[in-house]
């Protein structure tokens, strides 16, 4: 799949959704569907992680045998048996996505960008020690392509779960050529081979170029690749959020807006003077109360009812923890403000199509020996 960078390769779009539901594994060794509104009504956790740990009420009967699943990530199975990424044929003339920060993914530079950025983080550290991660291995890590929902996906986790809540994220279409023969047979099951901490090294050593494995934290029961970075033949890259589709907002919600924006003022207008204190004093004092939050709450709802139609609710909540990450990292933001930036991100998933599109315009960037070149 050579390419002089004028022209991306030929490759097949698949349809995205994020309204699918999941596929559970029994013990017995048969999957059972479990719809996406059932999965968030039964269970406290969603598949990303992103707010709590799961309930040992999350519980459904196996369509196969007397025995009750004990539904989540751990028992994620892939949710579509036909899948053509099953064929190592068929991966090259597959696009491929990547969500992150860097415009120029991927680069000789962003591995050690992004263990820098790691180790200053002390939490991430501390989490780090605690689940025996060796952080020196990181520069080294396979790179990592999916889905376009998995892509999106990942976008909305690292805003609310990585301290990246108001960073600029870049979208990377993909194209790959790989021999079908230096492809893992079948796929990796994440749950008990973990995928997200392998190194180029453990592709060489596997003799592969790539790794399909089961995603069960984005676009969960998805496939996606843990890449050597020579698999990848070009990348066109656009900027999150796309400006793909503009919604025009009902009177209704316009003046929601205006109404919440005077509130949050009168607020504003009435709070103590808060100099004298430090911001760790503020943060125990909380100033800005049930009232103020509440406020912010209702915007977030009429939003996510104007905007995510047709969204499975676990995605709305991914999707909401990702704007609150926004919300918060932003220094007092206007709800317009906020309501422009939910609207524009919303389009990845609402206008999805659209959002492809913008791709026709991008030129290719060559990778040559493993690494992006202008």
């Amino acid at each position: 799949m050579d390419t002089d960078g004028s022209e991306m390769p030929a490759l097949d779009e698949r349809e995205a959704c994020f309204n699918y539901g999941y596929y559970m594994r029994c013990e017995c060794g048969r999957n059972s569907y479990i719809s996406a509104d059932d999965y968030q009504a039964n269970s406290c956790w969603s598949p990303a992680g992103s707010r709590s740990m799961s309930s040992v009420d999350a519980h459904m009967p196996c369509n196969h045998c007397d025995k009750s699943i004990h539904f989540g990530p751990g028992a994620t199975t892939l949710r579509d048996q036909n899948d053509r990424a099953l064929d190592s044929a068929q991966i090259s003339q597959l696009a491929w996505y990547h969500t992150c920060t860097d415009s120029n993914w991927p680069s000789t530079t962003y591995a050690d960008n992004r263990m820098a950025k790691l180790l200053a983080d002390p939490i991430w550290s501390s989490q780090a020690d605690n689940t025996n991660v060796d952080i020196k291995r990181l520069p080294d890590k396979a790179l990592h392509v999916g889905t376009y929902e998995a892509a999106i996906e990942n976008m909305l986790r690292r805003m609310s779960d990585q301290d990246d809540g108001a960073a600029q994220f870049y979208l990377h279409r993909v194209a790959l050529s790989i021999d079908p023969d230096r492809v893992n047979a079948r796929y990796r099951d994440e749950n008990h081979e973990a995928a997200a901490q392998l190194t180029a090294a453990d592709l060489h050593d596997a003799g592969f170029v790539a790794i399909r494995y089961i995603n069960v934290r984005e676009s969960a029961g998805s496939l996606s690749l843990a890449l050597l970075p020579e698999a990848i033949s070009c990348v066109q890259t656009i900027p999150l959020p796309a400006a793909a589709a503009a919604v025009t907002l009902k009177d209704p919600l316009l003046a929601l807006l205006k109404q919440t924006q005077g509130q949050l003022d009168d607020l504003a207008a009435a709070a103590p003077d808060t100099s004298p204190f430090s911001s760790n004093q503020l943060g125990m004092m909380q100033l800005t109360g049930d009232e103020h939050d509440g406020l912010w709450s209702g915007i977030m709802t009429a939003l996510i009812q104007h905007h995510l139609v047709n969204i499975s609710p676990v995605i709305q909540e991914q999707f909401e923890d990702a704007m609150n990450a926004w919300l918060h990292a932003k220094e007092a933001p206007t709800v317009r403000q906020f309501a422009d930036f939910f609207e524009a991100n919303a389009a990845a998933l609402t206008h999805s199509t659209a959002v492809k599109g913008l791709f026709a315009t991008r030129k290719p960037r060559v990778i040559t020996n493993g690494m992006s070149t202008q």
